[in-house]
């Protein structure tokens, strides 16, 4: 996570004072990075609702239309909860990218997605505006050699925001 969000801040993507959104609960590494002195990231709380089997209350992903949040940040299947976004949390979420937030940057940590039944990361549903985060550790129990990967689709809204590529 670190050195994503150090690429963010050296690529001018994120700035001091930006808003970045945050899918909570979560693991706590997406809460202490955007608040350190090097970042000075703005929080906005996208609360699961615990009542309602840890998926997004449609009111918490309607905050994402708020044209000054810059990025999204979320764990997909959460953690600690442990529970998949809904399909109609996705659908939501893929829809407001499509019509009204086509410049919104999503980082996706779908570390757990191998463990959930029927799994579908939000960097299947909006491709272009996801980087995805997985890690082979978890799956093959080798947690503390953290071997993963992080992708991006070719024409994505990274590229884009830095004049890389078509960008649609």
């Amino acid at each position: 996570m670190t050195y994503i969000f150090q690429s963010l801040r050296a690529n001018c993507l994120i700035k001091p004072g930006d808003k970045i959104a945050i899918a909570t609960p979560i693991f706590s590494p997406y809460l202490e990075i955007p608040v350190l002195d090097d970042y000075e990231l703005e929080i906005v709380d996208i609360r699961m609702d615990r009542l309602a089997d840890w998926q997004f209350p449609s009111s918490e992903i309607d905050k994402l239309l708020d044209p000054s949040i810059k990025i999204f940040c979320l764990v997909n299947p959460s953690n600690p909860p442990s529970t998949k976004m809904s399909d109609l949390a996705l659908n939501q979420l893929a829809t407001l990218i499509e019509k009204q937030r086509p410049d919104l940057f999503i980082v996706t940590d779908d570390v757990y997605g191998t463990f959930a039944d029927n799994f579908v990361s939000i960097f299947a549903r909006c491709p272009h505006n996801t980087l995805c985060v997985y890690s082979f550790s978890k799956f093959f129990g080798a947690t503390g050699w953290r071997l993963g990967a992080i992708a991006v689709h070719d024409d994505n809204v990274f590229d884009a925001a830095l004049g890389i590529g078509t960008g649609r």
